[in-house]
């Protein structure tokens, strides 16, 4: 592939791997100073001061070099830019991705909160329901009324953790409660 054959091969090289592990700026210093070493080897050649060494090499004429030049130069771009657009897509997607993640930790969070409130409220419950079937047992045991009032009365201040608890009776018309 032109003039310089196995050389040309390096050159390209480095100009992709340069796209590929360093910015934009290196890049183009890569792909100027190759065009650069290209310039100085078609001098030289044109000259006579450089002979390429392999056996099957072609003399190169200045339109050879020229062409060849034009044709890595234009490869080279072309590569640069595609590595560099490619880089560019891929942070976004690594973005996209951190943000997915953020989020996903955020909702995540939201949920186990949920799931805490939720089940404080059921232990809650169940401990009121606990509360209500000692009381009810409690109720069924006592036989006498005004023990069974006074027993109730304590036991729901107690199981319930409330202050003040009353129980009040209708009397026989249901008018006044006592």
């Amino acid at each position: 592939w032109g003039p310089l054959v196995d050389g040309s091969l390096f050159l390209l090289a480095s100009v992709v791997l340069a796209a590929l592990l360093f910015d934009i700026r290196a890049d183009l210093l890569i792909l100027a100073a190759s065009m650069v070493t290209m310039i100085v080897l078609a001098i030289l050649g044109q000259f006579g001061l450089y002979q390429p060494t392999a056996p099957k090499a072609p003399n190169a004429l200045a339109t050879d070099w020229i062409v060849y030049g034009a044709d890595f130069f234009i490869a080279s771009l072309v590569i640069t830019v595609a590595i560099n657009l490619f880089k560019k897509e891929f942070s976004r997607v690594i973005q996209q991705m951190q943000n997915t993640f953020q989020a996903l930790t955020a909702e995540r969070a939201k949920l186990e909160e949920r799931v805490q409130e939720r089940t404080e409220e059921l232990e809650n419950r169940a401990n009121h329901l606990r509360a209500s079937t000692t009381i009810a047992r409690t109720m069924a045991e006592i036989q006498n009324i005004s023990d069974l009032l006074n027993t109730v009365v304590e036991a729901t201040s107690e199981q319930f953790g409330y202050y003040h608890v009353g129980i009040y009776l209708l009397d026989e018309r249901r008018k006044n409660a006592f």
